[in-house]
Order: structure tokens, then C-alpha cells, then sequence
């Protein structure tokens, strides 16, 4: 079972330090390429990278562009608007643990759904929200992602939301719900348990 922490608030001091260095959602997609194979030059520069925020000091500076503000500001109220188009209920996770991988892999999902289902949401610019709604899916980054949430919490459903408040409806909202895909866990799964052990490697004979 994921080691869920509720008490735990996205976006704290206290979070970003927990998650320094974790083979993590946001970066699925490197695990991986679009062919479902784990290329090892691709899992080393990840465990390079892992190992750098790992031995760092401090934190290193958080980005925080215009385009990063709006969505965490909105991304609340993308998730709002599923809560009342759906009649479902979100619960919302500070993170989780892949079972037997505390401290090296994990996630931050969006919120819980039920006892099967994850919620991610996304807030982004009027035209890559257009994008996802004329494309009627999420791309393929997010896709990795939501995959990832689902091998971490062992739950079997993915709700895609992007909204935009600044569009007339319908186009200000979006959501596509995506099952399991056994093939790209698998492939995950193989990526960032290799990731790992690639950067203990590094912790090993470096710290």
C-alpha cells in the first residue's frame, strides 16, 4: 500500500524539502520515452540531476513566472469546477510514497477520488488550454505523469482538468478521464527504479 501523508501542505518549506531530489511525477516523462523504453543516457542525467539537489546547501530557488502564478491560483478552482460537474469529491494529499521506495520515489497527486481514482489539474495559458481542447486529451507529459500517480498509489483511474476562466464556456473547461495503462507503468516502474539506483550509486561514492 502508498504511504499517503495528509498533514503535509503542496507547495510548504516543509514539502519541498521532502520531495528534494525524489524520483517524482512532474518528471515521469523522463523516465521514458514515447516508445515506452527506459534509454539509460536519459535515466542518468535524471539521477545526475536528482544527486545535485540532493548534495545542494540549500534549497535551490523555486521559478516563479507569471504563467506558474495563475496556475496555482486557478488550479483550485479547476478543481472546483470538476467537484460541480461531476458531484464528486476530491481529497486532497500533501504526498505519496511508492511502497518500499519511501524517500526515493514518490508523488504529489492533485487530490484523491473515491478509492480508485487521482485528480491532476491544470491551469495553463488560453492557447495550450485550447490545445488540449481541440486535441481532446492531455499531451503526452501529462499522460506519463498521471500514470506515474497511478503506479504510486496502486489506484486504477486518472481525471485530466484544464481550465480557464478567461474563455466562454464550454471551451474553459476541459476533462478527460484515462485508465490504467499497464505497458507504460511497467515502463515507468523499470525507469525509476533504475534512476535510483543510479543515484545511490552516486550518494555512495561521492557523500
Amino acid at each position: 500500500m502508498p504511504v499517503l501523508d495528509f498533514e503535509l501542505v503542496q507547495g510548504s518549506p516543509e514539502w519541498l524539502v521532502m520531495k528534494r531530489g525524489v524520483v517524482g511525477s512532474s518528471n515521469a516523462h523522463r523516465l521514458v520515452t514515447k516508445k515506452g523504453t527506459s534509454p539509460e543516457a536519459k535515466l542518468r542525467t535524471y539521477a545526475k540531476d536528482l544527486f545535485v539537489a540532493r548534495t545542494l546547501r540549500e534549497l535551490a530557488e523555486q521559478a516563479n513566472t507569471k504563467e506558474m502564478q495563475w496556475g496555482v491560483r486557478y488550479e483550485y478552482a479547476a478543481r472546483s469546477r470538476w467537484e460541480i460537474e461531476t458531484g464528486q469529491t476530491v481529497v486532497p494529499v500533501g504526498y505519496a510514497w511508492r511502497d518500499g521506495w519511501e524517500k526515493w520515489i514518490g508523488c504529489s497527486p492533485d487530490g484523491l477520488v473515491g478509492e480508485d481514482a487521482i485528480i491532476e489539474c491544470k491551469a495553463p495559458s488560453s492557447a495550450v488550454h485550447m490545445g488540449y481542447v481541440l486535441d481532446g486529451q492531455a499531451p503526452h507529459e501529462y499522460v506519463c505523469q498521471m500514470q506515474f500517480i497511478l503506479w504510486v498509489t496502486e489506484r486504477d483511474k486518472a481525471h485530466f482538468v484544464s481550465f480557464d476562466p478567461r474563455l466562454k464556456s464550454p471551451l474553459d473547461f476541459l476533462t478527460v478521464e484515462y485508465g490504467r495503462d499497464d505497458a507504460m507503468i511497467s515502463a515507468l516502474q523499470e525507469g525509476a527504479e533504475r534512476t535510483v539506483e543510479i543515484l545511490q550509486g552516486y550518494l555512495e561514492q561521492y557523500t
